[in-house]
């Protein structure tokens, strides 16, 4: 059975508890409206749109996201005109649901930059209040993505806020977080001890859904530990507490537990009625952790049940589950460039994914079908063989016989692995064809974007065209490296030095007037999107820094290199022959947003930037690639 983390409910304190129904929900949402149609000022229609989406958050995250984006939005444009301290501490909360949300819908890496924008937000304006909460989040996020010792710093950190403010729901809840990480450790007891410490607290303040949470983890750790007895007491404790407080939600995983325990027990009918319970719920609220949980469930109880149709049924769709629960690592490959242009990209990414799904489980099907032929046909073979050793003539002849159709069957059944490994190759070749597309649509829709910046920087003064000159000039860096992806006969890496040639002549190209001797060292380096990218901007911005400020009308010596560092990762620099920087320079306090950029997407690559005056300026950039920074992280 899947392992649930049941953190997530808690996290809806931010919101309204799950008692009430949809049809209640649908009121509340209506009397909403009429309140936003009345509203004023920004402030105060973003305050009622986020409360709007928090109601939507309780049956439908999609447009429980769309409200929390709108009300951040009006939030940022109120807060750009004056500075309202409860206005920018309810921004950090719109921050902190979006990140909830798109965790709930396994999106890791979007839900990674909200949440740490919550927590930017909070600390900045000292809402302890929520910030332990936004801590606890982040670690449920990297807890999704199996980082377990990650996670558990910002629980111990979420724990270390939540004492210092005697918050004892907080405390509760990074205990609970804490807890689960051991226990996907496999670390029971570790685990039991934290579920304890929790359950005494929800205890102690009569919180009934935490103390249904922590039941449902202690029931887990005694399943795992081989004592049903003791597990099937924790389980019916907690379905007793959340249908007291009606907790629907809740309800999804209290009724799936149970009902596995029953099916241990050979309780099938009463296991098929929990099972039933929980798959209701889970698809009144669109859960997909319990709907994943609930169609598993369904298929063991109607293959004991005997009903071999629905349990084929329920374990296909539990295939479905699983499978869109493992998207998280391949969802957090989507560059944040690419985040702002999404909607389209997504929706022809999801129509790509759900095609490949579909003929990748009709494929495993098929296969597993053949196997279990082969496995059959084995067997008979052997009872075949005891018995030929045992028979007359008779039975020699009934032996060469059933060998001749063995043959037969073997042979059609190889056939049909063939084609069925045709099928993947082919399959592989049109997802490739779809990447390569991708990536073109992709540099189309930077440059139709940098097109836009240069028509309206026409009608701007001389700053704004100079922002505009340098927003197009970073769209264009990106553009460049979807263009490399999209040509390479490999498309998952750019040649970092045929990248950085065409990136400074497609720059010089911009100041004809500077003759500037070029020298580019590569040294064969290869990187993925994910570090071409902030690699890219980095360039563009030194670059161009130099053509502009390093040479005036004169000439110059423009040198770029990258070269590998070993175990330390890599080293860019970017060296010019100018006057330099002024003697007080400091980059890391540099206020322009070109360096600004540059010392950010260096951290954002575990790396750091630092700047020396050497017979000129010398910018030197330490850094991952995205191997080096899974194995740090």
């Amino acid at each position: 059975m899947t392992r649930i983390a049941f953190t997530i409910f808690f996290f809806c304190a931010l919101s309204s508890a799950f008692a009430q129904s949809v049809e209640t929900y649908k009121r509340q949402i209506d009397s909403m409206q009429s309140e936003i149609s009345l509203a004023v000022d920004s402030g105060e229609k973003a305050l009622l749109i986020y409360q709007t989406g928090q109601i939507y958050a309780q049956f439908n995250g999609k447009i429980a996201e769309k409200h929390y984006k709108r009300a951040i939005h009006l939030a940022e444009r109120e807060l750009s005109n004056s500075k309202n301290q409860e206005l920018e501490v309810a921004r950090g909360r719109m921050y902190a649901s979006l990140g909830v949300t798109l965790y709930l819908e396994g999106n890791a890496a979007k839900a990674i930059p909200a949440e740490l924008k919550a927590i930017e937000i909070f600390e900045s304006e000292k809402a302890t209040q929520f910030l332990g909460r936004s801590y606890v989040v982040m670690g449920a996020i990297y807890k999704q993505i199996q980082q377990f010792s990650e996670a558990r710093k910002f629980h111990f950190k979420a724990l270390e806020i939540s004492q210092e403010a005697n918050d004892s729901g907080g405390m509760a809840l990074a205990l609970n977080n804490i807890g689960l990480s051991y226990f996907d450790e496999d670390s029971f007891s570790l685990a039991i001890d934290y579920y304890k410490k929790s359950l005494a607290i929800y205890t102690k303040i009569g919180d009934k859904r935490g103390m249904g949470v922590e039941l449902i983890n202690l029931g887990n750790s005694a399943q795992q530990q081989k004592n049903h007895k003791l597990a099937s007491s924790y389980y019916h404790r907690s379905l007793k507490h959340r249908q007291e407080i009606e907790d629907r939600f809740g309800l999804i995983f209290s009724h799936a537990r149970v009902g596995e325990i029953l099916l241990k027990a050979d309780s099938i009918e009463q296991a098929l009625v929990h099972a039933n319970k929980s798959h209701e719920l889970a698809t009144q609220f669109g859960m997909v952790k319990g709907l994943n949980d609930a169609h598993e469930l369904l298929a063991k109880v109607y293959h004991k049940l005997g009903n071999y149709q629905k349990a084929y049924e329920h374990q296909v769709w539990f295939m479905q589950m699983k499978d869109s629960l493992s998207d998280a690592e391949n969802v957090k490959r989507v560059a944040d460039a690419e985040n702002q242009f999404k909607f389209k990209q997504e929706q022809l990414a999801d129509s790509i994914k759900n095609a490949e799904a579909k003929k990748a489980l009709q494929t495993e099907i098929e296969i597993r079908e053949i196997k279990a032929n082969q496995q059959r046909i084995v067997q008979v073979a052997l009872i075949v063989g005891i018995l030929i050793t045992l028979a007359l003539v008779v039975v020699s002849l009934k032996r060469y016989l059933d060998g001749k159709k063995q043959n037969q069957i073997i042979s059609a059944q190889k056939a049909q692995v063939e084609k069925a490994l045709i099928t993947i190759t082919k399959r592989d070749e049109e997802k490739e064809l779809l990447l390569k597309e991708i990536h073109h649509r992709v540099k189309n829709n930077l440059q139709v974007v940098s097109s836009l910046l240069e028509l309206q920087a026409k009608r701007a003064d001389e700053d704004t065209q100079t922002a505009f000159a340098d927003g197009q000039s970073r769209v264009k860096a990106m553009a460049l490296i979807h263009e490399k992806l999209y040509r390479n006969e490999d498309i998952s890496t750019i040649d970092f030095e045929e990248y950085t040639n065409q990136l400074a002549n497609q720059i010089a190209a911009l100041y004809t007037d500077r003759k500037v001797q070029l020298e580019i060292n590569g040294n064969n380096c290869q990187f993925d999107i994910d570090t071409a990218v902030p690699l890219g901007l980095m360039l563009n911005e030194l670059i161009t820094n130099a053509f502009k400020y390093a040479f005036k009308l004169n000439g110059g010596f423009l040198k770029e290199e990258v070269h590998p560092k070993g175990d330390e990762g890599y080293e860019l620099v970017v060296a010019d022959n100018g006057n330099g920087m002024p003697d007080d320079f400091d980059l890391k306090k540099a206020k322009s947003l070109g360096l600004r950029l540059v010392n950010r997407l260096s951290r954002q690559l575990y790396g750091k930037a630092e700047y020396e005056n050497i017979n000129g300026a010398k910018f030197s950039i330490t850094f991952k690639d995205t191997h080096q920074r899974k194995l740090v992280a």
